[in-house]
């Protein structure tokens, strides 16, 4: 999750295009992490709260983040 992090705050800064295209398949993994009730209290569940928040504000385009978030909701929605 750490790493996702690094990630996040470099390509933020110098390659947003390249963001664009990691968005989605970070937010598999940390939408998991998120939403899963038994990792309450851990820190790993705090990173994944901060990546989606950081995520969320990263983008000039609030409804790129908001599309991508909602199709990796519904994908793994589909999958449990």
């Amino acid at each position: 999750m750490q790493f996702y992090m690094a990630c996040i705050t470099f390509f933020k800064e110098e390659h947003m295009e390249l963001l664009k295209a990691t968005c989605g398949p970070m937010l598999e993994l940390v939408h998991r992490l998120y939403t899963d009730d038994s990792l309450s209290g851990l820190e790993v569940k705090d990173i994944a709260a901060e990546i989606i928040d950081t995520l969320s504000h990263a983008f000039d385009e609030k409804s790129f983040f908001i599309q991508t978030f909602n199709e990796v909701q519904q994908g793994i929605t589909k999958t449990r």
